[in-house]
């Protein structure tokens, strides 16, 4: 571990994305450059590297282009006190300045039209092409080819006729170099997350298939290829047939250290900058990362890290919440409210949410897909692995909120989106504040739960949730999830032990009030909805889940049978127990229910 650039007072690169300018200016710099190392030993010709916003990925790629690329500068004064330098007695050395690079960092296409995105993409190619061809030897004279590369990027110019750009771009420089060329895209999703946005999907993934594919699959023009992003985009949407494409995920070793800050490299930005006694602080608020499975990294967020020690002020604070664009965590929270907010309750009493995690995140299906919402919020840092269990099914993952920043996200941001996904737009009135639906249950207004419940299993469940089993408990999270806005005065449990078994859902006040009880089944294909009601009410009857509610302080409690058929609902009213029913309910027959 190395600190570069230590002068006094610190002088710490916040913001700066471009090695060369970092090593000009003289800033205190976090050596990472054996991460390049890593690569040229790894031996897969193509890595993919996702990581959160803010974690390094543009400076690491800057550095990689500075060193590996051709130049008639000499580049040795930006590197010949960095690790990788004299590593394994100087062996990387034999790589410095040596291939053609096509570097392309895609972070800026945003744009609103696949047209104006193609447009840009266009003139972004051309330029890389361009440069390119300056890395050439002077002797080596441009064939009627090469000039039509160099002509890219005029308007008249289809974004389809640089889908073997790669390709083409990186044999003509061996040709004319004699070296493979190395291909570094940064942010290759960025412009993925827009197609996703604003409705232009298919054609950018139709485009970027093609485009990464041609370039990077079996290309002996190639010497290494690296992209970096925040998601590994599905196989089926992007890199279909490209097995050869290694992962260097958070959820495994390779490259585990090279982003983020490690504990070491953080004591000692803290003792250059004079606040070590702040570690304890630092520590709370911005470490907690688990990169890696076999040998975990603990890791920091640099940006946070870099901006309390350079404005430490009173305390720490979340620098990092308002750094990115997160359209599409809030459009997934809003859209998936329900089934989210009993996860979210999880989280932030400190536990973990555990669950089977697809690392391909299939963006033209986080629409439809609920559990997609989790994986989402750990690749983009708002969660870390706890746990990582590799099974025969899969891969379990135990995730968690990782520090004190992010979880001010949770309280102060995300809340207010779930909320806002809570609420049926088509009845603003009843539904805002989010309190009738839960006064109805709490007042034992079964008719009016009911019709409250039923809307927004319309307007806010897919029909791809309940389409797979176990369908109870996605009905199960669908209601704790509504429910958990009244953790202010209620505590909403979901499969908690009670009276003679695990009640589906308590609701248990903090303090003396009304609770509730519900126990929810989904019609089967061989019953009525009536059959099913009976079914869950003899249950509630039977195993006296309100004893939990009366004894944890309501002073009454409101027992609902609720039934579920696709996005339909029926919900009726059974009866607390009296005394006289405590020793006999197993015998005799329960109280008459009211139907809604």
């Amino acid at each position: 571990m190395k600190i570069l650039g230590a002068t006094s007072p610190v002088r710490l690169p916040i913001g700066h994305s471009d090695y060369r300018r970092l090593r000009l200016d003289r800033l205190t710099y976090v050596d990472k450059t054996m991460w390049m190392a890593d690569v040229i030993d790894n031996a897969a010709p193509v890595l993919l590297v996702p990581r959160p916003r803010r974690f390094g990925k543009t400076l690491n790629m800057s550095t990689m282009r500075y060193f590996l690329g051709r130049s008639a500068e000499d580049r040795a004064w930006m590197f010949d006190d960095t690790e990788v330098w004299s590593a394994d007695d100087g062996r990387y050395r034999q790589h410095f300045q040596r291939y053609p690079v096509i570097y392309l960092t895609l972070k800026d296409l945003k744009k609103t039209t696949w047209e104006a995105c193609a447009e840009q993409l266009a003139r972004l190619l051309a330029s890389a092409v361009r440069e390119l061809m300056r890395s050439a030897p002077a002797e080596r004279k441009p064939s009627s080819d090469d000039l039509r590369m160099a002509q890219m990027g005029l308007d008249t110019t289809p974004i389809n006729a640089f889908t073997d750009m790669l390709l083409i771009a990186s044999k003509w420089i061996w040709n004319a170099t004699g070296e493979r060329a190395v291909i570094l895209i940064d942010e290759y999703d960025s412009p993925l997350h827009a197609a996703w946005q604003y409705g232009y999907w298919d054609e950018a993934v139709s485009f970027f298939r093609d485009f990464l594919s041609a370039g990077l699959k079996d290309n002996e023009a190639l010497f290494k290829g690296v992209l970096t992003g925040i998601l590994r985009v599905s196989k089926e949407g992007l890199f279909s047939g490209m097995n050869h494409v290694l992962t260097a995920s958070t959820l495994n070793d390779t490259l585990a250290s090279a982003f983020g800050f490690t504990e070491s490299e953080v004591v000692a930005l803290a003792r250059l900058a004079g606040h070590e006694d702040r570690m304890e602080a630092l520590r709370t608020w911005y470490n907690g990362y688990r990169f890696g499975e076999l040998h975990p990294q603990q890791v920091y967020n640099p940006w946070s890290i870099l901006y309390f020690l350079t404005e430490p002020g009173n305390g720490p604070r979340p620098f990092w919440k308002n750094t990115s664009d997160n359209i599409l965590v809030r459009q997934m929270l809003v859209r998936h409210a329900a089934q989210a907010g009993p996860w979210f309750e999880t989280l932030l009493r400190g536990e973990s949410v555990r669950l089977l995690l697809d690392e391909n995140v299939a963006l033209q299906d986080l629409a439809e897909r609920a559990d997609e919402v989790i994986g989402l919020l750990l690749f983009s840092g708002y969660l870390t692995p706890s746990a990582i269990e590799p099974t025969e099914e899969g891969v379990w993952v135990s995730v968690r909120i990782p520090n004190l920043e992010v979880r001010s996200v949770f309280v102060d941001t995300f809340q207010a989106w779930l909320r806002q996904g809570l609420i049926v737009p088509e009845a603003p009135g009843k539904n805002d504040p989010l309190d009738a639906m839960a006064a109805a249950m709490l007042r034992g207004d079964a008719a009016d739960f009911e019709e409250q419940l039923e809307s927004r299993l319309i307007h806010m469940l897919s029909y791809h949730d309940v389409s797979r089993e176990p369908v109870e408990a996605v009905y199960q999270a669908f209601i704790v999830g509504m429910l958990v806005q009244m953790k202010d005065t209620h505590r909403v449990a979901s499969n908690r032990e009670a009276g003679f078994g695990r009640a589906d859902v308590l609701i248990v006040p903090h303090q003396p009030g009304p609770g509730a009880v519900l126990e929810l089944k989904r019609v089967s294909r061989r019953e009525t909805p009536e059959e099913a009601l009976q079914r869950a009410v003899k249950q509630l009857t039977e195993r006296q889940y309100a004893r939990e509610v009366r004894a944890s302080g309501a002073t009454e409690v409101h027992q609902y049978a609720v039934v579920f058929d696709g996005k339909q609902c029926w919900v009726q009213t059974v009866p607390e127990l009296g005394r006289e029913w405590i020793h006999s309910a197993h015998s005799e027959t329960p109280p008459p229910c009211t139907l809604a």
